[in-house]
């Protein structure tokens, strides 16, 4: 038996740096279990509604000071800003930059790390980048055409999760800190946090060492259309997401049109409108269509299927995948999506420090 309680996190003094859900949601965990949480957007326009607002941010002090003097006097910083908002805002990025026995707990889409680090997202990018969105269509014959496409989980999913894994990581981190007087930094990725859930479907396929995979996997509702060199995804929801979509087709005017204008003539008229964007985006490879929907703020996602998400460059590069034996033969399984805290004062942050220093 301990000598004394666990008290949770009682004690802990949080700077909640949030503009998502995801930051949001680690903030009221760890408020929950008893932290003295502080809540700042450093300036960041809040991707939260009314209500969100009223959730998330309950029990949690404002800030009334300069986010950097509370940034120093916190025990524990967790941030979900984008990589190039925490560059901009010059946030402590390697150790160096911390006090001892600190911890930096950062949420990002692809993590502060790697080649898709400095990808900008939404929800729906994550879902189908971490292999979810193939997963939720298994068993439907391909005779079904690309009009049966898989369905998104509600709400904010990706991020909201991310949020569990983010308090996770300020609580392993601060007992790290205290066992050590070391400095943390936490790297989350939302993504991995989908690919995460893959441990649903992998490990009933490790065991004949075979995933399963299919050359065209579509994703949610929406338009799943082709682009010059295999289909492409979009998700517009919301009416800026349309203007957002026609402004980068090059027809602003369609905002005015009947056809077009608003969501019940849309719903009505999507076929024709998916055949005006697929005519439109089978000019161009779905790279540049991904990099491009990105500078829009048109909700975008390139279909993955398994096999691609476990080829995929970015993750192999973060160490993601872990090597699980199973009858003498080797597979390959997700790892949890944060970084080992055996690794956090060792060498994935002299990447993140290579990877800041090279941008």
């Amino acid at each position: 038996m301990r000598a004394t309680p666990i008290q949770g996190a009682a004690g802990l003094k949080v700077l909640e740096l949030s503009a998502g859900l995801a930051g949001a949601y680690a903030g009221l965990i760890l408020r929950a279990q008893g932290a003295e949480v502080t809540l700042s957007s450093a300036g960041l326009k809040r991707d939260l509604d009314e209500f969100e607002r009223a959730y998330y941010d309950r029990g949690k002090a404002l800030a009334e000071r300069d986010w950097r003097t509370l940034r120093d006097e916190a025990d524990v910083v967790v941030c979900d800003f984008p990589l190039a908002c925490l560059r901009e805002l010059a946030l402590p990025l390697t150790l160096d930059e911390l006090q001892a026995g600190a911890v930096a707990v950062y949420i990002t889409p692809f993590g502060l790390m790697g080649p898709h680090s400095s990808f900008a997202s939404t929800d729906i990018t994550e879902w189908a980048a971490g292999g979810l969105a193939y997963v939720s269509r298994r068993g439907v014959p391909e005779s079904d055409g690309p009009g049966y496409s898989p369905v998104l989980a509600p709400g904010r999913q990706p991020e909201v999760l991310a949020g569990i894994a983010g308090a996770s990581a300020a609580l392993f981190g601060c007992l790290h800190a205290e066992m050590t007087g070391e400095a943390v930094i936490a790297d989350v990725s939302r993504q991995e946090v989908q690919a995460a859930m893959l441990h649903g479907v992998v490990p009933p396929f490790v065991w004949n060492s075979v995933v399963p995979g299919a050359p065209a996997s579509r994703v949610s509702i929406g338009m799943l259309v082709p682009a010059a060199d295999g289909l492409f995804y979009l998700r517009p929801v919301e009416a800026h997401h349309w203007d957002a979509l026609y402004r980068w087709m090059g027809n602003p005017d369609w905002t005015a049109e009947p056809w077009a204008s608003d969501s019940m003539s849309r719903q009505q008229q999507m076929p024709l409108i998916t055949e005006l964007v697929g005519l439109w985006a089978a000019q161009f490879p779905r790279q540049k269509l991904l990099v491009d929907g990105q500078a829009h703020h048109v909700p975008v996602a390139l279909p993955r299927s398994i096999d691609d998400v476990l080829e995929s460059g970015h993750l192999r590069e973060r160490d993601f995948w872990q090597p699980v034996t199973v009858g003498g033969k080797e597979a390959l399984g997700p790892a949890i999506p944060m970084l080992d805290p055996c690794s956090w004062s060792c060498a994935p942050v002299a990447g993140v420090a290579a990877a800041v220093g090279g941008a």
